[in-house]
C-alpha cells in the first residue's frame, strides 16, 4: 500500500513514471530503515520519514 501510494503521489506531482517509481522505492526503503522496533515480528513503517526533494 505504501509503495503504490508513493508512486501515485509522484505521478500527481507531475513526475514521469520512472521517476515516480524510483522516488517511491527510495521513500519506502528509508521508511523501513526508520521503522520503530515494535514486538517480535514485522512492524509498521515510519511514514513520517522525510520525503527527498531532488527536483
Amino acid at each position: 500500500c505504501t509503495l503504490s501510494a508513493a508512486v501515485t503521489a509522484g505521478l500527481a506531482l507531475g513526475h514521469d513514471l520512472e521517476s515516480a517509481v524510483d522516488d517511491a522505492l527510495d521513500y519506502v526503503a528509508r521508511a523501513i530503515a526508520a521503522a520503530p522496533a515494535l514486538g517480535g515480528g514485522y512492524g509498521p513503517l515510519d511514514h513520517t520519514v522525510a520525503v527527498r526533494r531532488s527536483r
